[in-house]
């Protein structure tokens, strides 16, 4: 025993050796960037080991790698639960299934857009069930750029939405490794869609729609928003933002007869949805910010300013008086649990957090973590700044632009600089027109008149743009935007 033993010892390090010299003459001598460097700088990811689950039923343990996918794929993309429907959601749900497809649209794709919609496409994106990569997509389509069009126009005519488009690669990420594997709750699902569909998401996008003594901040931590996004109040929203029937239908067929796909090796679960939209569409921002408008336009009272950045939900609330103070945190949270109940969503109690702008809190607050000195929101701890700066980061600078009222940078240098030549009495070309002093009556007429140039530039830059298209449904005028904040003190903003 100890001689077969040391024989296989002997082997197994010979195929070591042997093993090691062909990836350093073949892998290592081509490229000496690849796997060595990344294994150094840790920055070679390697798959996770699929952990076991406890089920809440009997405390029993998931044994195999079916259950435990099944388990997985079950809790983390839930069911919706008809039989559970108060009165309201039960019309709600109602009116959801009467929602029909007309045929016949307005809506008309072309060849051009198309093709601006696949030059979007990220070469290096992860794709979909079909396997097309973005560099792939883009070679391709010259040649079936007439086809895919009519495509787009017929899903448009009938109103209906591609059942293939609508099969999704789930991928499951941690979100955080220290933290335990067995956890369902640390497990974030991704779904990967095929880029033709999200190219046809992008169509219906374009179509859619005072200081007090106290002051605290709620940051609500919405239960898994996207993945329990109810479809019968999204329907609901549509109608109330005044939406056509035909892409309310439109988006109905997108919603359902939606189909994940999980693959761990040679296991594979299959689910159809019932509730949700896909994290990683085009269309899951900006159909959950139809859900989370309806709160943020509704009645307010003075003593709170709601604050959203995509599922993230913040309310500032402000008293003069530390007891009042309690009363008002008490109503948002009631304010913000109805809206959750009647659209079938949940608040974590334990991730929702309470923080004391001014002055240190010395009153208890049931069921609300305290956190001093600290900031949460975006799902992660950090200074402030540091935090908004990735936000801000995201945004377009074309729409950056238009929601911080201010000039873009090149224009307001040549507004500047010709306003200074027309001052010393010398021509100026201003954007391809030539403006010469003998034109005005003074300094102050040039002013306005480069001042309107400047913003009919600006207005054609931020209409003919693809990007920061949310942003432009909300401030489309940049001369009004311009004149300062809106009555309403809502902003929406996303890359």
């Amino acid at each position: 025993m100890t001689r077969a033993k040391q024989t296989f010892k002997e082997k197994v390090e010979k195929r070591r050796q042997k093993c090691w010299l062909e990836f350093a003459e073949n892998d290592l001598a081509r490229n000496p960037w690849g796997v060595v460097y990344k294994l150094a700088s840790e920055k070679f990811k390697t798959r996770g080991i699929l952990q076991s689950f406890q089920t809440d039923e009997d405390d029993c343990i998931t044994r195999d790698f079916q259950s435990t996918m099944e388990f997985l794929i079950t809790n983390l993309l839930p069911d919706d639960d008809p039989d559970a429907n108060t009165e309201e959601q039960r019309v709600t749900q109602s009116d959801f299934r009467t929602t029909t497809a007309e045929v016949g649209s307005d809506v008309v794709i072309t060849e051009e857009e198309v093709d601006n919609f696949v030059s979007q496409i990220q070469n290096k994106k992860a794709p979909g069930l079909d396997n097309l990569k973005g560099r792939i997509l883009k070679k391709l389509h010259p040649k079936i750029t007439p086809l895919i069009t009519r495509i787009y126009n017929a899903c448009w005519t009938l109103n209906y939405f591609t059942t293939t488009w609508k099969k999704g690669n789930l991928v499951v990420l941690l979100k955080d490794p220290k933290a335990s594997h067995a956890n369902i709750k640390n497990y974030r699902p991704i779904t990967l869609l095929p880029e033709h569909g999200k190219i046809l998401e992008k169509t219906i996008r374009r179509k859619k729609i005072v200081a007090a003594k106290y002051v605290a901040t709620i940051f609500f931590d919405i239960k898994g928003a996207f993945d329990n996004l109810w479809w019968p109040s999204l329907i609901k929203a549509l109608r109330r933002r005044g939406a056509t029937p035909k892409l309310t239908a439109m988006i109905k067929s997108y919603l359902t007869d939606r189909v994940v796909q999980f693959t761990q090796g040679d296991f594979t679960v299959r689910k159809t949805c019932t509730k949700g939209c896909p994290q990683g569409s085009v269309l899951g921002p900006t159909l959950w910010n139809l859900i989370m408008d309806v709160l943020l336009n509704s009645d307010w009272p003075d003593f709170a300013t709601p604050i959203a950045c995509a599922d993230d939900l913040a309310v500032i609330v402000e008293s003069d008086l530390r007891s009042q103070l309690k009363i008002r945190l008490t109503q948002v949270i009631n304010k913000i649990t109805d809206w959750a109940i009647r659209n079938k969503l949940s608040v974590s109690e334990t991730k929702t957090k309470l923080m004391i702008n001014k002055s240190p809190p010395r009153t208890h607050h049931h069921r609300l973590h305290i956190v001093k000195n600290q900031r949460q929101y975006l799902s992660a701890q950090a200074p402030f700044n540091r935090i908004f700066a990735k936000c801000y980061a995201s945004v377009s600078k074309k729409a950056a632009a238009v929601l911080a009222g201010h000039l873009p940078i090149d224009i307001e240098i040549q507004t500047r600089h010709c306003i200074s030549e027309i001052k010393h009495g010398r021509n100026v070309l201003f954007f391809d027109e030539l403006i010469t002093p003998q034109t005005f009556d003074s300094i102050r007429h040039c002013r306005e008149y480069v001042n309107l140039r400047a913003l009919d530039r600006w207005q054609h830059r931020w209409e003919t743009s693809t990007k920061g298209r949310i942003s432009f449904e909300f401030f489309p005028d940049v001369f009004r935007r311009l004149e300062g904040p809106p009555p309403n003190h809502v902003f929406a903003s996303q890359a």
